[in-house]
């Protein structure tokens, strides 16, 4: 009998069980955090379920920021322009969700300088001849001509542009933890390709590297960080030995995807085997003889793959075979052995250790307000939020405010929702109008730039200014065209019925200013108002004045226009014309200036 259920069969198990509580992933466990981080990279670069899953996580929470303050567009271009701080966010919850860590740093631009020995003189780095040898910068001075080892010297310069985040990699991060003040020490380990690029004297590093880094390359030394300008996120854990370091959130599935790669490859080997059927061709037998007998096999063989042949060449080509064949096949059932509803189900389990309903990595989550999954995951992306705004307003824009002397500046993440709150929208949208909430905070709620808008609205009020002005314009002209044509031809005919009665226009005004009387107006045979034909004098004096403001060309063609239609009334306006512009020359003779007289009017002038 075998001694234990390994030899049952006879033979050792290649598989071994630690224990009856445990499977076959738990015969591995990482020694140490680096190595586990280094599990955790693997999986979410080469699964195709975590790693979906993770980026959403990482980048749905992320939203655009709102800035407040005077000074808040220096602010946001430095944030903007130079930070690019949304992608940064998005990488920050990358690390955070994939290592369970995130450490962030801001690195302030500097210049860098070699300090002559001797006269003390500071020259730019790009701007001198120097070598790399034994670990020192060698250059000749280029005031005193000095010719040595230079000092070097960095001076922080205040270029907005150039602020950067920096993502210290956790593979290189120690941290010493005192469990009872619960004080972190963080040190850094630079990697060894850096290490073999400054000492080779790589000018990118010589030229660009903070003074420390290249200090600790060349002495092989590691280097401890700043608390002040170091930010940790750490993801929340258990008591435990490895307090000081934060637990990744794709840990617990590790073992997950390692049984749904085991079932992964298994569909792998049924469809190599599986997929194809194997395919055979026999001959037939009957009741009256035996094709094994009485046939010759080699040639009834290479008649059938001649006839295969040319029936792969065309597909409608007949066979005609000597004997009736037989067909047979093996395989093709790997629909039946596959492992796809194994590997579905695996997946919902690695979603749901992930904290997320499966259909998150397929973009086919619905909102629904009583889902308690999407309330679960609502609350986990406010408590991200919650530590992101804590890293902005702490640690980001408070050290901004201080290099770069901002002040009074907020900044925070516009507000977080599972899906679009139309009547949240609506409701905003009614209180900005009764005066209760102010425009820009909805606009920017909305997604829209409050002070881009203003800018649009501005240039759109000006252009509708432009566009207003010529409108009237063209309109006032076009008035005033219409009334001199009213004005021509109601004088026409005013003219043309003087002619009818004989009675001269010009004998219309009496000496007191009055038109005649109405009796002698019936008389003459007039029929229109009294006033009319006394109008007349005062319109050719009007129309006169005006003419004779216009240049001589256009002077000219506007009383051949008048003639066209009536000719006495423009010999009446030439000679009026004539006498204003012998006035006027006469008063600029004797250096006079023209007095500005209004033309007679009627009061019950024709419109």
């Amino acid at each position: 009998m075998p001694s234990s259920p390994s030899d049952i069969f006879g033979r050792k198990s290649y598989i071994k069980y630690p224990s009856p509580f445990l499977d076959i992933a738990s015969t591995y466990t990482p020694p140490t955090m680096k190595e586990m981080f280094r599990w955790t990279r693997f999986f979410y670069y080469s699964s195709s379920t975590m790693s979906p899953i993770v980026y959403k996580l990482s980048e749905y929470s992320v939203t655009g920021l709102i800035y407040e303050g005077k000074q808040k567009n220096q602010l946001k271009y430095i944030m903007e322009k130079g930070i690019k701080i949304k992608t940064k966010m998005v990488e920050m919850n990358l690390d955070y969700h994939v290592f369970g860590n995130c450490f962030v740093s801001i690195f302030f631009p500097f210049r860098r300088f070699l300090q002559c020995p001797s006269c003390k003189q500071k020259h730019p780095i790009r701007k001198i001849d120097y070598t790399w040898k034994r670990m020192k910068f060698i250059a000749k001075c280029k005031k005193c001509s000095h010719e040595g080892a230079f000092k070097v010297v960095d001076e922080n310069v205040k270029i907005k542009k150039e602020v950067r985040l920096i993502r210290w990699t956790p593979y290189n991060i120690d941290i010493d933890w005192n469990p009872v003040t619960d004080e972190h020490v963080y040190t850094y380990r630079l990697p060894n390709k850096v290490k073999r690029d400054i000492q080779s004297g790589k000018k990118m590093y010589l030229e660009r590297m903070p003074k420390v880094f290249l200090d600790a390359a060349i002495n092989d030394k590691s280097i401890e960080l700043d608390n002040n300008n170091l930010y940790h996120f750490k993801r929340p854990n258990i008591a435990d030995q490895d307090m000081g370091w934060g637990m990744p959130v794709i840990l617990p599935v590790l073992k997950d995807v390692f049984f749904l790669n085991i079932l992964r490859k298994g569909n792998e080997a049924i469809s190599f085997g599986h997929v194809v059927p194997w395919r055979i061709i026999f001959p037939s037998g009957n009741n009256d003889a035996s094709p094994y007998v009485n046939t010759d096999l080699g040639s009834w063989k290479s008649k059938v793959e001649s006839e295969i042949k040319k029936w792969r060449k065309d597909n409608n080509h007949i066979s005609v075979m000597p004997l009736p064949s037989g067909f047979h096949s093996f395989g093709g059932d790997a629909k039946v052995l596959g492992t796809t509803a194994e590997e579905k189900q695996v997946m919902q389990t690695i979603a749901g250790g992930l904290g997320v309903p499966l259909e998150l990595m397929f973009g086919t989550m619905s909102w629904s307000g009583s889902s308690v999954s999407l309330r679960i995951l609502e609350n986990h992306f406010i408590n991200s939020r919650e530590s992101m705004d804590n890293f902005l307003e702490d640690f980001l824009i408070r050290k901004l405010s201080n290099y770069f002397g901002i002040k009074g500046c907020k900044v925070k993440q516009k507000n977080f929702k599972m899906a679009d709150d139309i009547q949240f929208k609506n409701l905003a949208v009614n209180l900005m109008t009764q005066g209760k909430l102010s425009t820009s905070d909805v606009l920017d709620e909305m997604g829209f730039d409050y002070e881009k808008q203003v800018e649009k609205m501005e240039e759109e009020l000006e252009m509708d200014a432009k566009l207003m002005k010529k409108r009237m314009m063209y309109q006032t002209i076009t008035e005033n065209t219409i009334m001199r044509l009213r004005q021509i031809a109601q004088t026409r005919m005013q003219l043309e019925q003087a002619e009818a009665t004989g009675v001269d226009p010009n004998e219309g005004i009496q000496g007191d200013g009055q038109a005649p009387s109405g009796q002698k107006a019936q008389e003459a045979g007039q029929v229109q108002d009294h006033n009319v034909a006394a109008d007349v004098p005062s319109m050719v004096v009007h129309w006169a004045a005006n003419i004779a403001k216009l240049p001589q060309g256009e002077r000219n063609r506007a009383i051949e226009r008048i003639r066209i239609q009536s000719p006495h009334t423009a010999a009446a306006i030439e000679d009026e014309v004539k006498k204003l512009l012998k006035g006027i020359q006469a008063n600029q003779a004797q250096g006079q200036a023209l007095p500005e007289q209004r033309p007679p009017r009627s009061e019950s002038a024709s419109v």
